[in-house]
């Protein structure tokens, strides 16, 4: 499916059950909706499940060079409205993550609950000048000098085991026009939401890894006491992309977490 946000297509799937719970599953940079493919069998039955591209990935068009995670977080909502969806549990990760945040900050009617795996309200200075470096690097050399840094989004343990998610990882941000990606990762650079989430009411779980070194552990207990209702989960063995160094684990936290978001909900506590 497509949807025109701003003169940009967005593309997106829809899977599961109509009339359940909506589910919107928002992906890492470099990667694609098609990375959601265990998450999407796993809560097919029970939720109607979407999954987007971001602009410059997958099949949807490049961003606007104006684009920004206000008009990400305008996108989201555009698909919503697109499929009728009144309010929806966000999944996001990493730079999916940040514009999850600004969907609950934004459109705070709109969103059920955030699960924010691997991401960040803001950065330290340190981070941030490493984000335009990388920025730049894209930009000079190419996608091909990023690719080296794929290795550092998994576990080692995971780069050794299954070649095959390196080579699917490196396929993908191979891909990806160059302007593009380091007008993503400039963008990210400026990223600070943590003056604002204070707004942000729905029950928030954020998951990390404990070996992630892009978005530490110490950004997600920042990030989840920033909001109303946060809480951390820390995850042993997992790098930066959680669902793909653990997936059975990752399924089941997101299993769990809907079901106790949704309770919640029916209950009229959101």
């Amino acid at each position: 499916m497509k949807t025109d946000v701003d003169g940009t297509s967005w593309n997106w799937v829809r899977q599961g059950t109509l009339g359940s719970p909506v589910v919107v599953l928002i992906h890492a940079v470099g990667l694609d909706l098609s990375y959601w493919e265990k998450q999407i069998q796993l809560l097919a039955p029970n939720y109607d499940v979407i999954a987007v591209d971001l602009p410059g990935h997958g099949q949807s068009a490049a961003p606007s060079a104006d684009w920004s995670f206000e008009k990400a977080a305008a996108g989201i909502v555009a698909v919503l409205d697109d499929a009728a969806v009144r309010a929806a549990h966000l999944i996001g990760l990493s730079i999916g993550g940040m514009i999850a945040q600004e969907v609950a900050i934004s459109y705070p009617a709109r969103v059920r609950s955030l699960m924010l795996l691997a991401t960040a309200a803001t950065f330290s200075d340190e981070a941030r000048a490493a984000m335009l470096q990388h920025a730049a690097l894209a930009e000079a050399r190419g996608m091909e000098a990023v690719l080296p840094f794929v290795h550092y989004w998994v576990t080692s343990e995971t780069a050794r085991d299954r070649p095959d998610i390196i080579d699917r990882i490196s396929l993908s941000v191979l891909r990806l026009d160059a302007s593009d990606y380091a007008l993503i990762w400039r963008m990210i650079a400026g990223f600070d939401a943590s003056a604002r989430l204070g707004t942000v009411r729905c029950p928030t779980v954020v998951l990390v890894g404990d070996r992630d070194l892009n978005t530490p552990e110490a950004y997600a207990v920042l990030l989840a006491a920033a909001v109303h209702q946060g809480n951390t989960i820390v995850l042993p063995g997992a790098s930066h992309l959680i669902p793909l160094d653990l997936p059975v684990e990752t399924a089941s936290a997101i299993e769990k977490w809907l079901a106790h978001a949704e309770s919640h909900y029916e209950k009229g506590a959101l």
